[in-house]
């Protein structure tokens, strides 16, 4: 008579392929969230970082200066500091303007137009360094922006 013998499997088995596949699915949706979440995060540094230069670039300006009452407009001011006014987001721009309610003339706002809701939230409530104290100004709303004054 003969023998009958098996080999032994050599392969993945079809449950062992659909565990992997669910497992790389996972990790790419995670890679997918944790990049955007990155990049948003760059927006918003980019923006505080504008902020900066900006709020340098005035007090440099007008160092000389006793106050800001002849200032007539923002847009010259950007561009002598050569600062683009076009902001990180799409459609999002920066703007610079004397505050009016100070009548000693000397605070100016610094602000973003066309923020999206979730990162103009945070840009809201974060911690503005430099920044006149409770003088956040914000509207997170559909056309969100922020505006921030700040001292000579």
């Amino acid at each position: 008579m003969y023998k009958i013998t098996r080999k032994a499997e050599s392969g993945r088995s079809m449950l062992e392929i659909i565990g992997v596949l669910a497992i790389m699915t996972i990790m790419s949706a995670g890679a997918f969230v944790m990049i955007r979440s990155a990049m948003a995060t760059q927006r918003r540094n980019t923006v505080m970082d504008d902020f900066s230069k900006i709020v340098t670039g005035v007090r440099t300006l007008f160092a000389d200066y006793d106050n800001l009452k002849d200032w007539t407009s923002g847009d010259d001011v950007l561009a002598a500091m050569a600062i683009d006014d076009n902001g990180p987001y799409s459609g999002s721009k920066y703007a610079v303007t004397v505050d009016k309610t100070d009548e000693s003339f000397q605070t100016f706002r610094v602000s973003i137009t066309h923020v999206p809701d979730r990162d103009c939230i945070v840009l809201a409530k974060k911690s503005w360094p430099g920044a006149v104290k409770n003088s956040v100004k914000y509207n997170c709303n559909g056309t969100g922006f922020v505006n921030v004054a700040y001292t000579k």
